[in-house]
């Protein structure tokens, strides 16, 4: 798999750490390769450039390299050094340490035993002063955390079982454009009854 994503467009973007809890051999390091691709997709939903934002996985500590541009296609099996077995807790205590310039203050990404199932990440937002999970797809999980960290759409608010979803957000989408739909009919409507009231009032009605 060759990574045609040119980075060069994208320093400097704000990077989204992600941990990864597990290890993953060279059977299963495909699933980062989709999420990596994936994501900046979903990005692309919401940023039609898509280098606002990446993923950063990182596998040291403290981190050893940034890349700006965040991670790239083809990964390398991951040992899960230094975070597998360790839990949320300190996960999330260790983020707090290392936020600085250019990376999310709020969100991150975890990738664990479920990830190695259905390709999905956990994604954990302490926007509003506790720490909020949602598990995502590849194509969500930037979708989901670039959002919140802008403070335009609290994490929290899907709630902690739900799972978001490409599908979702097509959904939603085209749920929102319908209702965007409905309110122009609407002000067409209204505005073709205010003329033809006008008209009786003038006596110019058709």
């Amino acid at each position: 798999m060759v990574d045609t994503y040119d980075s060069s467009l994208s320093s400097g973007c704000e990077l989204y750490y992600v941990f990864c809890q597990v290890s993953i051999d060279s059977e299963k390091i495909h699933i980062l390769d989709d999420i990596i691709l994936d994501s900046r997709r979903g990005l692309a939903h919401i940023d039609k450039g898509a280098k606002s934002s990446a993923l950063l996985f990182l596998n040291s500590l403290p981190p050893e390299t940034i890349i700006e541009s965040g991670s790239h296609v083809p990964m390398q099996p991951f040992p899960g050094y230094p975070w597998a077995g360790r839990s949320l807790d300190e996960i999330y205590e260790y983020f707090k340490e290392i936020i600085g310039d250019g990376f999310a203050e709020h969100n991150f990404a975890v990738v664990d035993k479920r990830t190695l199932e259905d390709g999905t990440v956990l994604l954990c937002s302490d926007s509003d002063g506790s720490l909020a999970k949602v598990r995502a797809d590849g194509y969500s999980s930037l979708h989901t955390m670039v959002p919140d960290e802008m403070g335009t759409k609290p994490l929290r608010d899907y709630g902690s079982n739900f799972v978001v979803t490409e599908e979702y957000i097509m959904a939603d989408d085209l749920e929102y454009l319908a209702g965007v739909q409905a309110k122009v009919a609407r002000g067409e409507a209204l505005k073709d009854i205010e003329k033809r009231l006008t008209g009786l009032e003038n006596g110019t009605a058709d």
